[in-house]
């Protein structure tokens, strides 16, 4: 073998190798940035939940609803505020402490967070009817406060939408070939997406 060939596979390996390398870099990054915008958009529900929480509560004394209505309402608004556990036991967020996330009383009230955030939904879908949402709009005071608690809520299914989503695309690239050979995925946890009953409009789309 010539030397000149032998300089042309030399360069073509290296070429190659410089290729991996740099992939595998584009490639841990993307990892790591959607690993973070996980977590930040986790950050912001948490945030978000709390707010359409509050609204609920101050809804809940219009008086236009039944007494039995209005109490649920309260109730389970007061039972919505944020308790101190992750939004999600999958281990992501570094900033938790691993042992408590990986215990099952945690993933067990993660579970019953989110039931509660479903039901608080539920009974708005059902109080906050067509007819009602017309005679809160006759009032000043009570239309303001549905406006507010209608953009919190908009606002809880942007955020988890957009955070389903990033779980979706980190989903796709961990599954790639290389990814999973070079491991460059490091010890992060998979990442879980985030699934309730976000809907609080009557008729509605919801995500």
């Amino acid at each position: 073998m010539s030397n000149t060939l032998i300089l042309v596979l030399l360069v073509l390996v290296l070429v190659a190798l410089a290729f991996l390398v740099r992939q595998s870099a584009i490639l841990a990054t993307r990892l790591d940035r959607l690993h973070w915008r996980i977590l930040t958009t986790r950050d912001s529900l948490a945030l978000l939940l709390d707010e359409r929480a509050r609204y609920s509560e101050r809804i809940a004394d219009y008086p236009g609803f039944t007494s039995d209505e209005s109490q649920e309402i309260r109730e389970t608004s007061t039972r919505a505020r944020r308790q101190m556990i992750p939004l999600v036991a999958d281990g992501l967020d570094r900033r938790t402490n691993e042992a408590s996330i990986r215990d099952a009383q945690t993933r067990e009230k993660v579970i019953e967070f989110f039931d509660i955030q479903s039901q608080l939904s539920r009974i708005l879908r059902s109080a906050l009817n067509v007819k009602l949402r017309k005679e809160i709009d006759a009032d000043d005071y009570w239309s303001r406060e549905l406006r507010e608690l209608d953009q919190a809520s908009y606002k809880v299914q942007l955020a988890r939408s957009m955070h389903n989503l990033y779980v979706t695309q980190t989903h796709k690239i961990r599954e790639r070939s290389w990814v999973r050979i070079a491991h460059l995925a490091g010890h992060a946890p998979t990442a879980q997406t985030i699934d309730f009953d976000d809907d609080t409009i009557e008729d509605g789309y919801g995500y």
